[in-house]
């Protein structure tokens, strides 16, 4: 079975799948809402773990959490795009990849 890859915004919460991946901005990650979502839902560890793995969300950033069924998706993957400002179609290309190479290597099917 392949690999079916889907956009979309809203609660990531709610998403059924087997890699949730998130772009998110270098800097205060706590301040980003899809981060924040997630980190509510798993009690907090999402942002404890990140700051022990100092991600911060620069630019070729990554980081991998499981959700231990906290969530409906089985593994976070958060993707730094770097600076806020001005990310590019080059950047958004390349986490589109990364979050495609960690979902193959995690055997996803979504």
């Amino acid at each position: 079975m392949s690999l079916s890859i889907h956009t979309a915004s809203g609660d990531p919460t709610a998403v059924a799948a087997d890699v949730l991946a998130v772009v998110v901005a270098e800097g205060a990650l706590e301040k980003q809402k899809l981060v924040a979502d997630i980190d509510r839902a798993l009690g907090g560890a999402l942002l404890e773990q990140c700051k022990l793995a100092d991600f911060s969300g620069k630019a070729d950033q990554s980081f991998d959490v499981a959700t231990l069924g906290k969530l409906k998706a089985r593994h976070v993957l958060l993707l730094g795009s770097g600076a806020k400002r001005g990310i590019e179609e080059s950047r958004l290309r390349a986490c589109a990849a990364v979050a495609s190479r960690f979902a193959n290597g995690a055997k996803a099917k979504s």
